[in-house]
């Protein structure tokens, strides 16, 4: 199975948008850095990401890197991407099926082409099934998403209200998501 998060998307320049990783990705890893890839087996996962890199982190944020890959992300091995046009042939050529699907960016691009022919079939249709059953904890934390959610829906909606005269849409969105920010930063602080 290998899976690709999103790439990076920029705004102009060197700025860009805050990042959301692939669906999938997401569920799969719990990870959220752009330009990664993950190759499961039967017996070994492997991540291949960004390594660290101090110059560009003081302005993208910190990145995990290969080192504590292997720690937080619970993999048996970690490769920079730029390793993955060498390493994926090797680490599917005992594959009989490959679990894949292909979103159009430059980093799908390189495992098209390791690929080769491989006989593929398609990741989403399996796994958006397994999405589908959660567990007890994902309900509870689905739950507590949704409260938070009505809470900070009530509050920008009783401010709408009082202010309805002179409160702009981008005003109403600030009252939701500093109320957002407040809820789940005081659940933060309390599990501290």
């Amino acid at each position: 199975m290998i899976v690709s998060t999103n790439p990076q998307q920029y705004r102009n320049g060197d700025t860009h948008y805050p990042f959301r990783p692939h669906s999938d990705f997401w569920y799969l890893t719990g990870f959220k850095e752009p330009e990664t890839v993950a190759v499961f087996s039967k017996k070994h996962y492997t991540i291949f990401l960004q390594e660290k890199n101090p110059a560009r982190e003081i302005w993208d944020g910190e990145r995990l890197g290969i080192a504590k890959a292997l720690q937080t992300l619970d993999a048996n091995q970690a490769y920079p991407i730029n390793e993955l046009k060498a390493q994926l042939p090797l680490l599917i050529k005992e594959a009989t099926t490959l679990y894949y699907d292909f979103k159009a960016c430059a980093l799908d691009n390189d495992i098209i082409e390791c690929l080769d022919g491989a006989k593929t079939q398609s990741l989403g249709e399996h796994l958006h099934e397994m999405r589908l059953i959660k567990e007890d904890n994902e309900i509870v934390l689905m739950q507590k998403a949704a409260d938070i959610s009505i809470q900070a829906h009530q509050l920008a909606m009783q401010q709408a209200k009082i202010g309805l005269a002179g409160l702009f849409e981008y005003e109403v969105v600030s009252i939701f998501d500093a109320e957002f920010k407040k809820i789940t930063l005081n659940m933060l602080t309390h599990q501290l």
